[in-house]
């Protein structure tokens, strides 16, 4: 807010401005206050020999893009912000802006001086922000001189600078500490982001940048990850094959990721083969065969299985992506370098998907490679088994209310809470109601009337606990033997007896972040065609799990309406029916023909009841055949079967495997 630009009687804007400055005086003390208990954190938790993990965002003080820039006095906080937020503009701020951008040294230096008190880090630190942006390296060089600081997000601006004046700006922060290596949020480095400009990447190289460094997920002033593929992949993604070479020549190691997935499945802009088939031109097709060819010659595996990335459930093999992106030259030459079209991931074969979905060239490719036995093609019985399942179209023009709105459309609490561990800590008496029913069948589904083992994960949806332990043991477990499991999420929350109130530990943020879940599980999926009947079915677990995955992954960001878009549209979940059912005030969980319609607030609140009657409190609580299983719980695993092995993925796929084979 700008108190400046209001419109007010002189004693009301007064009175504003002081209230203002009071709240501004708080926040700048709780910011500190908040930093220093990080550093004591980190402190003692390298001197433990633990993990470094983040708090909350809001225990961090965390209120803008330059979190880490150095604090002298309340009114540095508006330059942590991008753009500045004042409460009153500086006298000599337009004049410095400008000089920043276009100015001379000296100019800048006059402006500098003549203020009283001496300017902060932080104000020197915004123009400098200005100079790198617009190019101009000798005021850059001023204020560095004077002691503008670097922090982690400073070098990020020199991408918005000409092409010809970026490498001259890299040189100058290079004096004063920076290298390509230095690390930003979450220990991200800047490479990857400059693999278009070859010059620039050049320039990196040489001057040591490690093309295996990338961002890790764990702690937000961390370290980077040492065995990243990130440049690799981005490289390979965008197909620029002379930005491959040079990494790969610099040492970039293959084996850190998947970067021949990230070429087969290269799409342009706005398709997306979860919720339709895709067509590319074969310009575009063929424009990822020459990094594809360099990065098999190079060693990649032409049948390597990829795991879940940051939770998200992914197609598995290179082959898979291709076909699902209809991209026929990359199929043609995976197969020609011996890629197995019958190896299959959470969304199925390669051929599995070329007949479900692919174009009729797609089907006549991988069909008549099979049919001359060159690779097998799967059983007559195996095949008609699996149900194909259509994707839902995901609208979203017309998406006009925002989530957060949802605060006010239904009654929330507001708790106390902390963060770790993820505990319920009061509890009332309810009764049951539980949210079974048919979630429909994964992709790789067996027969239809098979008895599943019960599969349950009981989470808060803003809980690292939850996160991990959807990541290690949920995710790879449902990969493995999601045929066999009826599986569910529940919730964690309080409900009152006397209200309609929910309670979310983690504020109302987490309450929306729930009932997206179970909107998304929720949801009628496309139906389908069985035995002449049309069948109704709910979002198949392969999709709502992935679904949740991706929003869990990045927790803190929920509800954001971007990545939830982002993670509707990847998983082919209707974002406007989810807007909807989390804006739904009635208390009625049913979609029927008679025109119901799906209320979030009133699955949470039957969830967090089925939660509550089983005694559940701890997030995250895995349950397999209505037990006990394990507890991921302050970031360690807890109270797990099997002599406490219970958190490895191969003993509870053992462990499902056995329960299954002896009901079926």
């Amino acid at each position: 807010m700008n108190l400046n630009q209001l419109s007010l009687d002189p004693l009301v804007r007064e009175r504003m401005l002081i209230s203002a400055r009071t709240m501004r005086q708080r926040q700048f003390e709780e910011i500190l206050a908040a930093r220093q208990e990080r550093a004591s954190s980190k402190a003692r938790a390298r001197e433990a020999g633990r993990s470094i993990r983040d708090p909350l965002v809001w225990q961090m003080g965390a209120v803008g893009c330059y979190e880490d820039l150095p604090l002298t006095n309340p009114n540095d906080l508006a330059f942590i912000q991008e753009p500045p937020c004042f409460l009153e503009i500086p006298y000599c701020l337009r004049e410095f802006e400008s000089n920043c951008r276009r100015g001379t040294p000296l100019a800048v230096q006059r402006i500098i001086s003549s203020e009283s008190p001496t300017p902060t880090p932080a104000f020197l630190h915004h123009g400098l922000c200005l100079a790198l942006k617009a190019g101009n390296v000798e005021v850059s060089r001023s204020l560095l001189a004077i002691g503008a600081p670097i922090v982690r997000r400073t070098p990020d601006n020199i991408l918005l600078a000409p092409v010809d004046r970026q490498i001259p700006l890299f040189e100058l922060l290079s004096t004063h500490g920076w290298t390509p290596n230095t690390p930003a949020e979450y220990g991200a480095v800047l490479l990857p982001s400059v693999l278009a400009n070859h010059a620039v990447l050049r320039w990196f190289l040489t001057h040591g940048a490690n093309p295996n460094l990338g961002k890790q997920q764990e702690y937000r002033y961390g370290g980077p990850c040492t065995e990243s593929c990130d440049a690799l992949e981005k490289a390979a993604y965008q197909g620029d094959v002379e930005a491959a070479r040079m990494l790969l020549d610099a040492g970039a190691v293959i084996q850190n990721g998947f970067p021949l997935h990230a070429a087969a499945a290269a799409l342009p802009p706005g398709a997306n083969p979860h919720v339709g088939l895709v067509t590319l031109s074969k310009d575009f097709d063929i424009s990822r065969i020459p990094v594809m060819a360099l990065l098999i010659e190079r060693g990649a595996d032409i049948n390597l299985k990829q795991g879940p990335q940051r939770g998200n459930m992914v197609p598995g093999y290179a082959i898979v992506e291709a076909v699902m992106g209809g991209a026929v030259e990359r199929v043609r030459l995976l197969l020609n370098h011996g890629a197995d079209p019958t190896k299959r991931g959470p969304w199925g074969s390669a051929v599995d998907y070329a007949t479900r979905m692919g174009s009729e060239e797609m089907r006549t490719h991988t069909g008549g490679l099979c049919s001359r036995d060159e690779l097998p093609l799967p059983t007559s019985q195996s095949v008609s088994q699996r149900r194909r399942l259509f994707p839902r179209i995901v609208s979203f023009l017309g998406a006009i209310s925002f989530l957060w709105l949802t605060l006010h459309w239904f009654p929330t609490v507001l708790p106390n809470f902390r963060l770790s561990p993820c505990h319920l800590h009061t509890q009332t008496n309810h009764d049951a109601t539980s949210l079974d029913g048919d979630r429909g069948l994964p992709l790789n589904s067996i027969l239809a009337d098979s008895e599943r083992v019960p599969f349950e994960a009981h989470i808060m949806s803003k809980c690292p606990d939850a996160r991990d332990c959807i990541r290690e043991l949920v995710v790879p477990t449902m990969e493995r033997v999601g045929d066999k499991v009826d599986f569910e999420l529940s919730f964690i929350a309080s409900v009152s007896n006397k209200s309609s109130d929910v309670e979310c530990m983690h504020g109302p943020t987490e309450c929306i972040g729930d009932m997206l879940m179970l909107c998304a599980a929720n949801l009628p999926f496309p139906p389908e065609s069985n035995a002449g009947q049309v069948v109704a079915l709910q979002t198949p677990p392969v999709r709502y799990l992935g679904f949740s995955n991706c929003l869990i992954s990045n927790y803190e960001e929920i509800p954001d309406r971007t990545l939830v878009e982002q993670c509707a549209l990847e998983y082919g979940i209707d974002f406007d029916a989810l807007n909807e059912c989390v804006s739904q005030q009635d208390d009625n969980p049913n979609q029927g023909s008679g025109g119901d319609r799906l209320s979030g607030v009133a699955l949470l609140r039957k969830s967090a009841r089925h939660s509550a009657e089983l005694g559940v409190r701890t997030s995250c609580t895995v349950r397999v055949d209505d037990t006990v299983w394990c507890v991921r719980d302050g970031g360690a695993w807890k109270d797990c079967a099997q002599g406490g092995e219970g958190s490895q993925v191969s003993v509870l796929v053992d462990q499902i495997e056995k329960l299954w084979k002896q009901r079926n």
